[in-house]
């Protein structure tokens, strides 16, 4: 009885710390994976917000104030915005801003030490007149409490996230397209361009 339990008491001084760390480094890793997700929901998030305030950049103001604007002053409208992108680009550099504040801010759950650090983000602008996007990169790292054997640095984990999210307006770009339509029909320019159609098909009337 006395060999058993000297036994069963050395099996538990060497099992039990290595159960210990195990669970550690499990809740230290599972950490480190809820930063990553919530990395990822504000890239998600901030994204497509980006995407929805190029849509219709009144979307700002409706959101900050919870109401519809009654005036035109001091409120971003951007009409031509698909034939002059830099107004869009005004939007997504505010965007991007506030994502990098939004995860700065993030702070550590469980462990102290583990926010995401040396974060990076790039929130570029897709304009293709026809199609346009939003395309985001984000990368950071988390850095576990611990260190491995002969090492002065802890263990971290790094992330990279990629997000494209289309920004889409089709009626938009079709009031656009119509404006720059009237806009040459009525132009000398656009009124001998029609002039000279009409004698084209005037003289192929032979082939119809």
């Amino acid at each position: 009885d006395h060999e058993k339990g000297a036994v069963t008491l050395i099996e538990a001084v060497i099992v039990f710390p290595i159960m210990f760390i195990i669970v550690f480094i499990m809740m230290m890793a599972g950490n480190a994976y809820y930063q990553q997700a919530r990395v990822e929901r504000a890239v998600v998030e901030t994204t497509l917000n980006a995407s929805a305030r190029c849509a219709d950049p009144l979307l700002g103001y409706v959101i900050e104030h919870e109401s519809v604007p009654t005036g035109t002053n001091s409120v971003e409208i951007y009409p031509y915005r698909y034939l002059f992108p830099g107004q869009m680009n005004n939007i997504r550099g505010r965007m991007e801003s506030e994502l990098i504040d939004r995860i700065n801010s993030m702070k550590s759950i469980a462990f102290k030490g583990m926010e995401p650090r040396d974060v990076s983000v790039s929130m570029k602008l897709k304009w293709y007149v026809i199609a346009s996007f939003i395309e985001t990169d984000c990368s950071f790292r988390v850095e576990l409490p611990i260190r491995m054997l002969f090492s002065n640095n802890n263990i971290a984990f790094r992330y990279e996230i990629h997000l494209t999210e289309p920004i889409g307006d089709a009626a938009n770009l079709i009031r656009n397209t119509s404006m720059v339509v009237d806009f040459v029909e009525r132009s000398e320019y656009g009124k001998r361009l029609a002039e000279t159609g009409a004698k084209i098909q005037e003289k192929t009337k032979f082939l119809r």
